[in-house]
């Protein structure tokens, strides 16, 4: 990250259009808010992703990283939110890639999902990133 800036929390806004979300930095003691919106989930995933990345080189290795060891400790899980190879996004599915990878940096992300996989993979970027993840309905603004 540059200078003083950090990460302080990313708030998500996924149910219902448009999808957005709130990054909230710090520069020395003075907070800014910055506002996103995308029209659609994936559009919405890769811009959060984007930003952090921006912020915090080395978040989709990591993001890899950390899908991988969760894919393998869940049992109900069908399929990777990124990867490395496009191959590896749907494992029991090698014909889902062509129509439902998208690459991002040198990685590539699915881009068939749900409200609920698009929290996951914003939930999974913000892990990766070491950052606060909240909903924007659960938004506290501090007076410090």
């Amino acid at each position: 990250m540059g200078g003083d800036m950090r990460i302080v929390s990313v708030c998500l806004k996924i149910h219902g259009w448009p999808y957005g979300w709130l990054m909230r930095t710090r520069h020395g003691r003075r907070e800014v808010y910055e506002k996103y919106n995308a029209v659609t989930l994936s559009e919405f995933v890769q811009q959060l992703i984007c930003a952090l990345e921006r912020l915090k080189p080395g978040l989709m290795k990591d993001m890899v990283e950390l899908d991988a060891q969760d894919f393998q400790a869940s049992r109900h899980r069908k399929r990777r939110y990124i990867a490395i190879d496009k191959g590896e996004l749907y494992p029991e599915s090698p014909n889902l890639p062509k129509k439902f990878a998208c690459p991002i940096g040198g990685d590539w992300i699915e881009s068939n999902r749900s409200a609920r996989q698009a929290r996951a993979v914003a939930h999974l970027a913000c892990r990766a990133a070491g950052v606060e993840y909240q909903s924007v309905r659960r938004l506290e603004l501090s007076a410090s």
